[in-house]
């Protein structure tokens, strides 16, 4: 719980949505009233229960998987075994979602959950690189970018004249970090050379195109004009 209260405190240009346990109008607990004044001007207020209706045991399991469902992603960072949070991560994990797991101690009754997701195959988040490249891969952005990292331009960019190719892909050919790939695709995004496919894959744009087309073309006419030998 005192992770939900925060994390619409940390959420820079995003939405909040508050999926409730009780009608809409109701505001439960109180020590999150804040959260909900404010949310209907930057997310919205989502309710399966009728309106005015107090809470009531039975409906927050139901509650859960609605918030399973809004998202692509869902980050565990602890759950017990018998908590809310744990049977969030159980109904993502039906709908198809991907299930991102911080590992707890063994020791500790909060991470017993959490550490099972992970046994059972929950995708795991050992660092905070982990969990940028995770969601960088998800939404095609970066929470940060690094300055000073070393980019193959002219590769990336030459993969791409081919066919739209995916960031892991672009990676795994260019034999770098997803990080540093997706930092490129981002700068060349904000310039209006590459443009990001709805089905996650990054194409040249179509004035990119032509420009490597006019590019190439005076390349390969280079050698007959500096040897004087264009009537081969």
């Amino acid at each position: 719980m005192q992770l939900g209260a925060a994390a619409p405190q940390g959420v820079a240009g995003g939405r909040t949505i508050i999926v409730a346990g009780t009608g809409a109008d109701v505001t439960y607990p109180q020590s999150s009233r804040d959260i909900f004044l404010e949310a209907p001007d930057q997310g919205a207020v989502v309710s399966l229960e009728p309106w005015g209706q107090a809470p009531r045991r039975y409906a927050f399991p139901k509650r859960n998987r609605v918030i399973a469902a809004l998202s692509q992603s869902l980050i565990i960072c602890e759950a017990g075994l018998r908590s809310g949070t744990f049977s969030t991560a159980v109904a993502a994990d039906d709908l198809g979602r991907d299930l991102y797991v911080v590992p707890g101690s063994i020791f500790s009754p909060e991470s017993m959950g959490a550490n099972r997701l992970i046994a059972d195959g929950a995708c795991v988040i050992a660092s905070e690189m982990d969990l940028e490249q995770r969601i960088a891969l998800d939404y095609g952005v970066l929470r940060m970018v690094r300055e000073g990292a070393r980019r193959s331009e002219g590769r990336l960019l030459a993969a791409l004249v081919s066919e739209p190719t995916r960031p892991d892909d672009l990676a795994r050919y260019l034999q770098q970090g997803i990080v540093q790939v997706l930092g490129a695709l981002a700068d060349y995004e904000s310039r209006g050379v590459v443009r990001r496919l709805p089905d996650g894959r990054f194409s040249l744009t179509e004035t990119a195109y032509l420009a490597h087309g006019t590019m190439g073309a005076s390349h390969d006419a280079e050698p007959a004009n500096a040897g004087g030998e264009g009537g081969r």
